[in-house]
This record gives C-alpha cells, sequence and structure tokens, in this order.
C-alpha cells in the first residue's frame, strides 16, 4: 500500500513510467479522493470535479514516462487539478458569454469542440491498445476499424476467410477494451470503441 515516504512513492512513480498497471491503480485508489476533494473545492460541482478527476488521471497515464521526474507527486496531482479546473471554469462562463451574445448553435459547436478534445485523449489510450495487440489482431483491426474496411474487404487482403478475420476482430476489441479498463478504469471508453 503506499505511504507517505517519499522513497515509497518513488518506486511507485518509477513502476508506473514501465506501464504497470497494478502500480496506477494503487496511486489512483489514494489519490482519488483527495483530487476530487480539491477539485470540489474548486469548481463546486460534484460532476465537474468527478470529470476533472477522471482527466487528471488520464492524462498523468498518457504521459506516464515522465513520472520518475516527479518529487512530490501530491503537489504535482493539486497543480494539474487546479489548471484543469480554471479552464473548466473559463469555458463555463465562455459559454454562457456565447449563450447570451448568440445562437443556440455556436454554443453547440464549441460544445462539439470540447468534446472532440476529450475523444482525442481516448483515441490516444486505444492507439496504445492496439499497437500491442498480436500482429494479426493488429491488422485486422487497423483496416477494418481504421480503413473501414468491410471484413471481406479484409479478409482478402490478409489471405484469410471472412470467418477468420471475424475471430480475429472479436479477439482484437477484447484486448483493447481490457487495455483501457485496467489502465484508466472509466467507462467511457468503452462508448467511445462502441461508437466507432
Amino acid at each position: 500500500m503506499l505511504t507517505a515516504g517519499p522513497y515509497n512513492q518513488k518506486y511507485l512513480l518509477d513502476l508506473i513510467a514501465r506501464s504497470d498497471q497494478q502500480a496506477f491503480t494503487e496511486l489512483f485508489h489514494f489519490y482519488r479522493n483527495r483530487t476530487y476533494t480539491h477539485a470540489l473545492a474548486l469548481v463546486q460541482s460534484s460532476e465537474l470535479a468527478e470529470e476533472i478527476v477522471q482527466e487528471v488521471f488520464l492524462q498523468l497515464w498518457i504521459k506516464r514516462e515522465q513520472m520518475p521526474s516527479i518529487d512530490n507527486i501530491e503537489a504535482y496531482l493539486n497543480t494539474m487539478v487546479k489548471h484543469r479546473a480554471f479552464r473548466a471554469l473559463k469555458n463555463i462562463a465562455r459559454y454562457n458569454n456565447i449563450l447570451q451574445g448568440s445562437d443556440q448553435s455556436e454554443w453547440h459547436f464549441s460544445q462539439q469542440l470540447q468534446e472532440l478534445v476529450q475523444q482525442k485523449e481516448f483515441a490516444a489510450i486505444i492507439r496504445e491498445a492496439v499497437a500491442v495487440l498480436p500482429p494479426r489482431q493488429k491488422l485486422a483491426w487497423q483496416l477494418n476499424r481504421e480503413q473501414q474496411l468491410p471484413r471481406v474487404k479484409v479478409a482478402e487482403i490478409m489471405g484469410l476467410s471472412p470467418e477468420t478475420v471475424k475471430v480475429h476482430l472479436a479477439h482484437a476489441m477484447r484486448s483493447v477494451k481490457a487495455y483501457c479498463q485496467a489502465r484508466i478504469e472509466f467507462a467511457i471508453i468503452f462508448l467511445l470503441l462502441l461508437e466507432k
């Protein structure tokens, strides 16, 4: 279990930098409530505070290679929360101004842009998951999911039967979902996968 000692934290951060999911889960559970409380004090909204916590830990995982250089993880997390909270409040103020000064369609467009940024962050995690798939599953995924080719065409390119391609895609989907769930524990990843 994570303790306050700097040696223990340093060791844990080194493990996370090497993609140790158990170490990341331990860090997440130890600091989640603290970061949530800090975010809630800043934004005064439980829903927004939860979104900020999710975004902070997602970014922490994405940039995990940099973690050994962090001297004080709690201060680092608090700084991340503060920046995201201020950005969120600024966006809310901007959206309110847009709603007051223009029509609903402009506000909707701004909201879509923010959602697009979040989707790109989640897409980065999915790309990591695809990168570690076995070669045939990876190729089937890339051709079908990324290039939008039908299974029959994928089968033709790979020299396999459509049923074999279907099996490769099913295994790939399970692996990608498991990778995402194990590393960031956010259900929204599943929604992103299902939308593609």
